[in-house]
């Protein structure tokens, strides 16, 4: 077995000091994060992200794509992928004429993928599905039962925690232009949400409600994916792809605590409150000599069908259309500029909860770079993402964020002996 050279151990410690030090300051903050499971991550990596999010028609054999489980036999039979990767967003929320900056920082993803046999290809890794954060307050009065006058009180919301994901995924070549392959989740982690009402009767007089949710998440799903590859002449390429998941019952306990002046309500449930959606995806990608690839994907997430805190209707189903253009000049080039990747891309998704009864919207514009090491088959991607996420009806609170992203590509030949002549 090839030796991983030195300099590319020195580079997979340096990146893990850094993404250490990252998700040691990992404090999300997102007011849209109270809602739902809160902010969903769409499973791409570095290359995709930069693309729009792209993901279901890629095939590369030097990056690892798992949000299409087909894509795992993109290697030959002697390389080795591993891929790891670091985000930071900064944000700035807006809302009744108020504004507020917050930054945040975590570890995105940790992944690695190798040939099983020439028809047979694994990955596995770590990645995040949704990520909770939020601390703020609010002020308002009622009208008081028989009375002309107004109570006021101030609510303060409070919450913390995440949803990751531990795969195993499996392609398989069944025809000369198919593959075909699935991954298998395990969800773990914990979201914790505290809302506090606080009046004052009097003076000397103040009163307090508290309630605390909290959702212990340990589940199984599994995702399927195929693809189809057709070579058009020499020098293009066509891939199109789909992925599909079935709806399925999320497991975990869920508490809700309800404390009030003079009463305490505790209950509890063992999973049958909370269901995974249907999701489906399609999406294509055309390659021009290796050299230039654009690409669109279609996702449906049907959270409306799925149930949360018991009901099917409480939530809303999640569409998100990507699309990407990437170049290099020339993968075997000799100017170092010849052989960078340069990727632009767009979004658009609403999301799947409601914010003062209306359905949010985000759109945002990506842009990458790919720079591979002079003296090995290792490339550094940076990534950028700047967008803006609100609803159309109202302006209560509305985001602005620019998200960027560092991951080391880590692409070595194992399995093979070396030979001195």
């Amino acid at each position: 077995m090839k030796r991983i050279t030195i300099i590319n151990i020195v580079f997979v410690v340096l990146f893990l000091v850094v993404a250490n030090c990252a998700t040691g300051q990992n404090i999300a903050n997102s007011p849209f994060s109270r809602y739902g499971y809160g902010q969903l991550e769409d499973g791409c990596f570095s290359r995709g992200q930069s693309l729009g999010g792209l993901s279901y028609g890629l095939y590369s054999p030097v990056h690892i794509n798992p949000a299409n489980p087909a894509t795992f036999t993109s290697t030959d039979s002697i390389t080795f992928l591993f891929e790891v990767g670091i985000s930071g967003l900064w944000s700035n929320f807006k809302s009744n004429g108020a504004s507020e900056n917050s930054f945040s920082g975590k570890l995105d993803y940790i992944a690695l993928q190798f040939p099983v046999t020439k028809w047979l290809g694994m990955s596995a890794g770590l990645l995040p599905f949704s990520y909770v954060g939020y601390n703020y307050g609010v002020d308002d009065s009622i009208p008081l039962a028989g009375e002309t006058s107004m109570q006021k009180y101030h609510q303060t919301f409070q919450g913390s925690g995440g949803i990751n994901e531990v795969y195993l995924g499996l392609t398989f070549n069944i025809l000369d232009y198919v593959t075909i392959g699935a991954n298998g989740y395990y969800m773990f982690g914990n979201l914790k949400h505290y809302r506090t009402m606080m009046y004052t009767v009097s003076d000397a007089l103040t009163y307090a409600a508290i309630v605390k949710e909290q959702e212990h998440i340990n589940n199984f799903n599994v995702r399927f994916g195929v693809q189809y590859h057709q070579p058009i002449g020499r020098d293009h390429k066509l891939t199109l792809g789909a992925i599909y998941e079935f709806r399925s019952r999320l497991h975990g306990d869920y508490t809700m605590s309800k404390l009030s002046v003079d009463t305490l309500e505790v209950s509890n449930d063992n999973g049958s409150l909370f269901e995974l959606p249907q999701v489906w995806g399609v999406g294509f990608s055309y390659c021009y000599q290796d050299r230039l690839t654009i690409g669109a994907d279609f996702t449906m997430q049907e959270f409306g069908n799925a149930k949360f805190a018991g009901k099917r209707d409480s939530l809303e189903n999640r569409m998100r259309v990507a699309a990407g253009i990437e170049y290099i000049h020339n993968p075997q080039g000799r100017r170092y500029i010849d052989r960078m990747w340069w990727r632009l891309g767009a979004n658009y998704r609403n999301s799947y909860t409601r914010v003062q009864g209306e359905t949010t919207k985000d759109f945002s514009v990506t842009f990458g770079v790919g720079f591979p090491l002079r003296t090995a088959k290792t490339v550094i991607h940076f990534n950028m993402e700047y967008g803006n996420i609100g609803a159309n009806k109202f302006e209560a609170l509305k985001e602005q964020y620019i998200k960027f992203g560092l991951s080391f590509s880590l692409n070595e030949t194992w399995f093979v002996k070396n030979k001195i002549r």
